[in-house]
C-alpha cells in the first residue's frame, strides 16, 4: 500500500492547470476583443481577462486535486477493506496453526498501523495547510 501513500505528480497538474487558464484566457480575450468599440465594458472586460484565466487555472488545478484525492482515497478503502476481510477469513479458520494465526494477526495488526498512519497524515496535511482555520475553532 506504500504506493498509495506518495503523492500526486504537482508538476503534471500546474501544466494542465496553466493550459486551461491559457486556453480559456484566449477565448475570453478573443470574445471581449469582438465587442463593438462602442462597448463602455469592452476595456474592463479586457483588463479582467487575466485575472480571470489565472482564476480559471486555480480552479481547474483545485478540480484536479479533489478528483484525485477522491479516487486515491476510495481505492484506499477498497483495498484494504479486500486486505481486511481476507486476513480475517483466514483467522477464522480452525484449521490453521498458531505460528500461521499469529503471523495473520500481526499483518491485520500492521494494516491497521498503515491505516492509522495514512488518517494521521492526512490530518498533519489538513493542519498544516490551515493553522489559522485550526486555532480560530
Amino acid at each position: 500500500m506504500e504506493h498509495l501513500a506518495s503523492p500526486p505528480n504537482r508538476r503534471v497538474q500546474h501544466g494542465t492547470a496553466g493550459a486551461a487558464g491559457a486556453g480559456c484566457g484566449t477565448l475570453l480575450t478573443l470574445w471581449v476583443s469582438s465587442l463593438p468599440q462602442e462597448n463602455g465594458a469592452k476595456l474592463p472586460l479586457l483588463l479582467l481577462v487575466p485575472t480571470v484565466s489565472v482564476l480559471l487555472g486555480a480552479g481547474w488545478l483545485w478540480c484536479q486535486a479533489e478528483v484525485s484525492r477522491y479516487v486515491r482515497e476510495k481505492k484506499l478503502r477498497s483495498i484494504a477493506a479486500a486486505a481486511r476481510e481476507t486476513l480475517e477469513d483466514a483467522l477464522r479458520d480452525p484449521n490453521i496453526d498458531q505460528a500461521h494465526r499469529q503471523k495473520l494477526q500481526s499483518k491485520l495488526q500492521e494494516l491497521n498501523l498503515h491505516l492509522a498512519d495514512e488518517r494521521l497524515n492526512e490530518l498533519h496535511s489538513l493542519l498544516t495547510l490551515q493553522p489559522e482555520a485550526v486555532q480560530r475553532a
